[in-house]
């Protein structure tokens, strides 16, 4: 993660990160197919930049905390992946899903007690290029999950239990 050297700088990324949000959000690649994501990277957009496919693991939550995640490459093999920290942290929320085919949407929803991971899958479950996704803790056993995801043919939920 690289930060600007001309922006005023409120924390320097401390374990539990900064408080103040809406300022400037820093971009971050990937950098590997598997990347746990640290406490003090909340507020980062972390790029699902690779065709081969990215999982982006949660930290644990802490109310508040936020990531958001943008497809700047389409995945072609594996999967593109959110996942919680722990079996017992969820997701909660829906997300608009879109096929390029004919631009019809549908909703997905992550239903906070068994979804603990979004899968897309560079077809059916997104993971198609401008594909955006925003989860932010809501307790400390849940993410609230909002996005745009772009699939393609016949959509399908990307709420996964694994």
């Amino acid at each position: 993660m690289t930060l600007s050297a001309v922006l005023e700088r409120l924390s320097y990324s401390g374990p539990d990160g900064c408080g103040v949000e809406g300022l400037h959000t820093d971009v971050s690649a990937s950098g590997a197919a598997t990347r746990t994501l640290l406490a003090g990277e909340s507020g980062v957009m972390a790029l699902f930049d690779t065709a081969t496919g990215v999982v982006f693991t949660l930290p644990p939550p802490i109310v508040g905390r936020t990531f958001e995640f943008f497809a700047s490459v389409t995945v072609t093999s594996n999967s593109y992946k959110i996942i919680t920290d722990a079996a017992t942290t969820f997701l909660l929320g829906e997300v608009l899903t879109y096929t390029t085919a004919t631009a019809s949407p549908a909703g997905f929803a992550f239903n906070g007690t068994t979804h603990v991971a979004c899968t897309m899958n560079g077809t059916t479950t997104g993971g198609i290029i401008g594909t955006w996704i925003k989860v932010k803790a809501i307790s400390t056993t849940q993410w609230a999950i909002n996005g745009l995801i772009v699939g393609s043919g016949t959509i399908a939920t990307p709420a996964a239990t694994s």
